[in-house]
C-alpha cells in the first residue's frame, strides 16, 4: 500500500471518533517517508475535548495513544524506527498534533498576508486568550511587535483575512 492510501485509510478510521473534517493526515517525504503526521483539531465540541485545566501536553499524549491504538487495531500498517535510548523497543513512526480552531485561522491568515506582502505580528492591545490582538506588518518589518512599521494595530485574524481579500 502506498502513503497516500495509508493516509486515506487513517483518515477514516480516526474521522468517526474525532470529528468528520477535524482529521488531517499526512506524510514526510525523502528519508523521513514512512513518518505519519496527523493533527486533530480540538474545542470544547469535539470528542477530543481538551483538558479543562487546558493541559496541552497531557491532551495531546492521550489522544496520540488512543488514535495510534485505533490505527494499529485496525491493521494499518506503519513504519517503525528504534530509538538510541532503548534499542530493544520498535516505535511506530507516528506523530499526532492538537490544534485549536484558532490554529486554522492563523495559518489561514499567515497564507494571505503573505500572498499580499505583509506578516502578521503580535498587537499592542490586551491580548489575552479571548481578545487575541494581532498588527498587520510589511514583510521586511524590523521587528513583529508594533511599531512604526505596522499598517494596522491591534487587528483579529478574521478582520486581516477580510481586509487583505477586499483588497486593503
Amino acid at each position: 500500500m502506498d502513503h497516500k492510501e495509508r493516509n486515506k485509510q487513517i483518515k477514516k478510521v480516526l474521522e468517526p471518533v474525532y470529528g468528520k473534517g477535524r482529521v488531517s493526515v499526512t506524510s514526510d517525504t525523502g528519508t523521513a517517508s514512512g513518518w505519519v503526521q496527523v493533527r486533530i483539531e480540538v474545542d470544547e465540541t469535539s470528542s477530543a475535548a481538551p483538558d479543562p485545566n487546558g493541559d496541552v501536553a497531557a491532551d495531546q499524549n492521550v489522544i496520540h495513544d488512543q488514535a495510534l491504538k485505533l490505527v494499529l487495531e485496525a491493521g494499518i500498517d506503519l513504519h517503525y524506527y528504534t530509538s538510541d535510548m532503548d534499542a530493544t523497543v520498535d516505535h511506530p513512526c507516528f506523530h499526532l498534533e492538537l490544534s485549536r480552531p484558532h490554529d486554522r485561522l492563523w495559518r489561514k491568515a499567515s497564507k494571505i498576508a503573505k500572498k499580499h506582502g505583509y506578516v502578521i505580528g503580535l498587537g499592542d492591545g490586551p491580548g489575552d486568550a479571548a481578545d487575541y490582538s494581532y498588527s498587520l506588518l510589511p514583510k521586511n518589518a524590523r521587528s513583529l511587535y508594533p511599531s512604526g512599521d505596522a499598517v494596522n494595530r491591534n487587528c483579529t485574524l478574521e478582520w486581516i483575512i477580510e481586509h487583505l481579500q477586499s483588497g486593503g
